[in-house]
Order: structure tokens, then C-alpha cells, then sequence
């Protein structure tokens, strides 16, 4: 199963409650009926094969605003965003980047929803990644290899390895595989940052790098997905496999510790629960 983990890597965007210029051309918003489906459906929208029509299906209130203002779940405040769900379908102007898109999305919610929100610092749980006793055990990216080859064309992405999904050789990105419960996770030219911000939505709480490391890296991480929050319901077969916890010590040579830091929130202050007529 191919994970988005552009999806997942999640920072923080227009903050200012402005409304933005970008608005979709047509949009219709209407309440989901129920179906079985743990997460909404989302198709189309700029960068993808069908760039000026966006879809969403069975997409959360709480989703809606996360994916619009930036935000992962532990840094939004607000009381019923899950309780709804909605089907989106929308025209999106040519030419829209993915932030016009979010733009788009941002004045969806305060125009149709009334959207009411501010922004305060809370100190919280987090996650500090340090090093881990005998140190790193990653690979730094070899920046010299070229994606295209002598004829200018990409080179084809090698076979994937051990259930692992593979990357093409010097490219920055993360790809996974998730099947009985396992996660495998491939990472190309990623900083530790980048890393951080992963496992900041795996474990819903804010991941701070204290490791001091600079580089890029290519790595891979394997580990069971066992109380974590479920992805399509629970497995039917559970792979051995260790905890996210310990894969991150084992396979990086990194570790994660708790502590408590002031994180910036958003707070939503009043949202409508039912939008304005189409």
C-alpha cells in the first residue's frame, strides 16, 4: 500500500486568519452519508493527472482544517471536528499550485463554515529524537549520483527490496509499504528534520530534532503498527515485528525521549457544523 507521505510530512501555512485570493471556480459541499470508510477519499487537484478537478469524499471536518491551515491533529483545538463528514467536489482554476489549492480550502471553511479560530502556545507532550548510545547508524545520500541518465531520461526506479518500496537513486522522498500490521518505510536524501516530522503524525505528538545532525540520508524503517492509530481497521495476521520505539533505536541508532515544550496551536473558536447551501 503506497502511504502519502507528503500527505503525512505536515507544517505549519498561513497562520494569519485572512481570507486568501485563490478560490475554487465551482465547489459543492455536501454532508456524507454514512459509509464504511475509515479515512475520505481525495483525488485530483493540482499536481496530479486531473489538476483542475478536486474531489474529496468522506472527508472530516477536523481533516478539512488540517490539510487547509497546515496543522497535524495534536496542534489543533476544537470539540466535534470528527463528528462530521463531507463530500467535496470542486473546480479548481488552471494553474493552481497544491498552497493555492489549501488557499482554496482555507476560504471554503470561512466562508461556507464560518470558520472562528486563534492561534496560542501550549506547553505539551513531546517527543525529543537524540542520539542513541553507540550513535547513527544511517547512510549519508551519495549527491553525486544524477537521476537522468546520459540521454537526459530518468532512470527506472529499481525493484523493491524485502517488502521494502524502493526510491530512485539521489532523489529526496519517502515511500511505504503497510501490509499485516508492518510498516516498511523507504526514506531518499531525507534530513532528520524531515524524519521528525514523520513520526510526529505517526505518534500524533510533536517530534523535536535534538540530534544535531545536518545531512541527508538514505535509511529504511520497519516496525509494527500495534497501538498505533489504525489505518483501514485492524490487521488479519500480525508480522513480528518491533515498536516504532524501538525500530527508531535498532535500525537508526536514534531514540526517542519525552519531554514537555510550548507548541504552537490552533485553536478553533466556532465552526459551523452544517455549510451554507451550495
Amino acid at each position: 500500500m503506497r502511504v502519502l507521505i507528503a500527505a503525512i510530512v505536515l507544517v505549519a501555512a498561513a497562520l494569519a486568519q485572512t481570507k486568501d485570493a485563490e478560490k475554487f471556480e465551482v465547489v459543492s459541499i455536501r454532508v456524507a452519508a454514512p459509509r464504511n470508510m475509515y479515512v475520505g477519499n481525495m483525488k485530483g487537484g493540482p499536481g496530479s493527472s486531473d489538476p483542475t478537478r478536486f474531489t474529496w469524499e468522506y472527508a472530516p471536518l477536523r481533516s478539512i482544517v488540517m490539510r487547509a491551515y497546515g496543522v497535524p491533529p495534536f496542534q489543533l483545538v476544537g470539540s466535534g471536528l470528527e463528528d462530521q463528514r463531507f463530500d467535496i467536489a470542486a473546480k479548481v482554476p488552471a494553474g493552481s499550485t497544491p498552497d493555492g489549492l489549501n488557499a482554496m480550502l482555507r476560504n471554503l471553511l470561512i466562508d461556507r463554515f464560518g470558520l472562528k479560530f486563534h492561534h496560542e502556545n501550549r506547553e505539551m507532550a513531546v517527543y525529543e529524537l537524540r542520539l542513541a548510545k553507540n550513535g547513527p547508524k544511517l547512510k549519508e545520500t551519495d549527491l553525486s549520483i544524477a537521476t537522468p541518465d546520459g540521454n537526459g531520461k530518468p532512470i527506472a526506479r529499481p525493484p523493491d527490496i524485502d517488502g521494502f518500496p524502493s526510491i530512485l537513486p539521489g532523489t529526496h522522498a519517502a515511500d511505504a509499504r503497510y501490509r499485516n500490521g508492518v510498516m516498511r518505510l523507504s526514506f531518499g536524501r531525507y534530513g532528520i528534520g524531515d524524519l521528525a516530522g514523520q513520526l510526529s503524525v505517526e505518534l500524533e505528538r510533536m517530534v523535536i530534532d535534538k540530534t544535531g545532525l545536518k545531512g541527508a540520508y538514505d535509511f529504511r524503517l520497519e516496525y509494527s503498527r500495534e497501538g498505533l492509530t489504525p489505518m483501514g481497521g485492524p490487521p488479519t495476521v500480525q508480522d513480528p515485528a518491533p515498536s516504532l520505539f524501538a525500530a527508531v533505536q535498532e535500525q537508526l541508532g536514534l531514540k526517542l525521549e519525552s519531554a514537555k515544550e510550548p507548541v504552537d496551536v490552533l485553536v478553533v473558536d466556532r465552526i459551523d457544523k452544517t455549510p451554507t447551501e451550495n
